[in-house]
């Protein structure tokens, strides 16, 4: 029976690996405002002293449950935790991050004030063991879901999000594929009818040295370019045409970023052809009036033109229009 006064929070949390970082993390998570909680930690095959601390924490507090499984990757883990999960809401956290005390109160009640589908958080950035910033106003916007496909406020990442489980009804992430967020977060969207997102730095998100953030990895054109097909395929088929254009929006600003990051990394270069035809194929399928801001139209017609000063704009203008 759901609790409308106090509903279960499913929270997620893979781990890899973390021995180093995953006290901190999960005690974040033990010592929320909010206690109607059910933490799911999927050991992914850990070989250190992860599954030990998993195993710590689900004896001392009960609300925590732990998967161990062969190691799989971050989605199939996500997935595992999915299955098993039994709340009405459900957050992911990444094992190397950890969270205000107030994360999950919060977004709960903000995603209970209105009955959004999706509540997101903002979040800090950094390599420090605690919140820095000491916000003093703080503000609540409300979003159709249609409106954020291409929308530089909607992050694609899972993490910093409260989602409502219905929209896990018919979703799992894809396992072995990379950038499973952008090949899920249209599908939560489509899935959703409102979205709620606020100022408040709720999630602290950690930089360390050894990421893949950090780190000079191969970027694989190939997958990339085949989970945005199938975005637009998707809405195309369904009819949404709003998003349809959205989604090539993104798109196409994405496959700049791309380009621009495939230029300056050794050993890219030559993906440099396939992503320019893939940009140039999929802008002839709008019409200018189908991209509503100036910046934006700026950067993705002066790309077919000039791919280094449109290079040059989107990194000046990301953080607002990607």
């Amino acid at each position: 029976m759901k609790n409308k006064e106090s509903p279960l929070v499913s929270i997620i949390i893979p781990v890899y690996n973390v021995e180093k970082y995953l006290r901190r993390c999960l005690e974040s998570v033990s010592s929320q405002s909010y206690d109607n909680l059910e933490v799911i930690l999927v050991n992914d095959g850990s070989t250190d002293r992860t599954p030990r601390i998993c195993d710590e924490f689900s004896k001392s507090d009960l609300r925590f449950n732990v998967i161990h499984k062969s190691n799989g990757g971050q989605s199939e883990a996500r997935n595992f935790g999915l299955n098993r999960s039994s709340g009405e809401y459900i957050t992911f956290i990444d094992s190397d991050d950890f969270v205000h005390k107030e994360y999950v109160g919060n977004m709960l009640t903000i995603a209970t004030s209105l009955s959004y589908d999706i509540v997101q958080c903002d979040y800090e950035y950094g390599s420090g063991s605690s919140f820095t910033s000491n916000q003093k106003h703080f503000s609540e916007t409300k979003w159709r879901a249609d409106e954020l496909i291409a929308n530089s406020k909607y992050k694609l990442t899972v993490w910093a999000k409260l989602f409502k489980s219905e929209i896990f009804k018919d979703i799992r992430f894809p396992v072995k594929q990379a950038y499973e967020d952008n090949a899920t977060y249209y599908l939560f969207l489509n899935a959703a009818t409102n979205v709620a997102i606020t100022n408040r730095k709720l999630y602290y998100y950690f930089n360390r040295a050894g990421s893949t953030m950090n780190s000079n990895y191969e970027y694989y054109p190939d997958d990339f370019i085949e989970i945005f097909n199938k975005q637009i395929e998707f809405f195309s088929k369904n009819g949404k045409q709003k998003m349809f254009n959205d989604s090539i929006i993104k798109f196409c600003l994405a496959l700049i970023l791309f380009y621009t990051k495939c230029k300056t990394t050794k050993g890219n270069r030559n993906n440099l052809n396939k992503l320019t035809l893939t940009f140039n194929h999929n802008l002839r399928k709008l019409k200018p009036s189908n991209i509503k801001e100036l910046r934006v139209k700026i950067i993705l017609l002066g790309f077919r033109f000039s791919p280094s000063v449109a290079s040059k704009l989107i990194q000046l203008f990301k953080k607002d229009i990607y």
